[in-house]
């Protein structure tokens, strides 16, 4: 192993400290902790909970998350294929920070008003007919994702098949076109996977109680093929992985939460169309900045789910459900 110059083992202590302190300035700011933070024989269950999971989760970010996800950016300033990993890594375990935080305040505020902790039902959407049609499991989005996996680790046990079904430009060109929706269905590694399973899982399943499953379907399988043809136009390299699907599904709820905005309950509203821009946004940043990410496929697929959701719209079961008067 080589031999480190001590300046930048300094740097590297004085980075670390640097974060350790923001970390415990910030769990004060949002009152998580110093003489500013409730007692706790004066919090419910609920908030008590809330408030430990997120102290948990920041201490996981500030030891660990933050210093790899700012190595991450190193290596991309220096476009380094290895940044991929770290970066996504820590996206992961620091977008969940900004709703656990809200969590917290909402369960905060119940409090301050001397009001008791509400039920999961109660902070929801405040629609009981919507809740109830939000709370259904989404079959269609289950089987996808089980497809999805089992191919791609039967693609990482036979390598043929991974190369039968990755995306290839001069295969594509000559006539293979199978492979513009099956790239959809092989991923680079474990990482790659879950993450393109576990945010097709959140969103696919809004989509399809909202729009319904053939709808669902739809858009992820278009979507993915559009996402392909984009990528095949701008990137000769061979690439693979659900995330134009996915990105497809993503614009087709921003889509169809703009489209029935007026249909929606506001907070609904609010939230679906806020969350899913920043999602949309930050990953089409970073599809600019990481190297070895397919960001022709990603923007194709945000375009085409926008269109097809826009088009498509939400379905009659949603819509049956907002036409009844919520029980108060």
């Amino acid at each position: 192993m080589p031999e480190l110059e001590p300046w930048f083992v300094a740097a590297i202590a004085a980075g670390y400290a640097a974060i350790l302190v923001a970390w415990r300035l910030l769990l004060r700011r949002w009152r998580l902790a110093g003489p500013h933070a409730p007692a706790r024989a004066a919090l419910g269950q609920q908030e008590l909970l809330a408030r430990r999971s997120l102290k948990a989760l920041l201490a996981f970010d500030a030891l660990l998350i933050v210093p790899v996800a700012l190595w991450g950016v190193v290596l991309a300033v220096l476009r380094d294929p290895d940044a991929t990993f770290p970066i996504v890594l820590a996206l992961f375990f620091l977008l969940p920070v900004r709703g656990m935080l809200r969590k917290v305040r909402v369960l905060e505020a119940y409090r301050l008003r001397g009001l008791p902790e509400p039920s999961p039902a109660e902070r929801t959407t405040g629609h009981e007919p919507l809740d109830r049609l939000l709370r259904r499991p989404a079959r269609a989005t289950q089987v996808t994702v089980a497809v999805i996996v089992a191919v791609s680790v039967a693609a990482w046990i036979r390598p043929a098949l991974f190369e039968l079904l990755e995306k290839r430009n001069a295969e594509i060109l000559s006539g293979q076109v199978w492979r513009l929706a099956t790239v959809a269905l092989v991923h680079a590694n474990v990482i790659h996977l879950f993450f393109n399973a576990s945010v097709f899982l959140d969103v696919a399943g809004i989509v399809e109680r909202l729009a319904g499953a053939a709808r669902m379907v739809a858009v992820f399988w278009i979507g993915t093929v559009a996402a392909t043809l984009a990528s095949v136009a701008a990137l000769p390299e061979p690439s693979v992985g659900a995330s134009g699907g996915v990105f497809a599904v993503l614009g087709a709820l921003l889509a169809i939460s703009v489209r029935h905005r007026a249909e929606l309950p506001p907070a609904v509203r609010a939230r679906l169309v806020r969350s899913t821009g920043f999602v949309i946004g930050a990953n089409v940043l970073l599809g600019f900045v990481l190297p070895r990410v397919d960001w022709a496929a990603h923007l194709g697929g945000v375009a085409a789910g926008a269109v097809l959701g826009w088009i498509l719209g939400m379905g009659g079961e949603a819509r049956a459900a907002l036409s009844q008067r919520p029980v108060r």
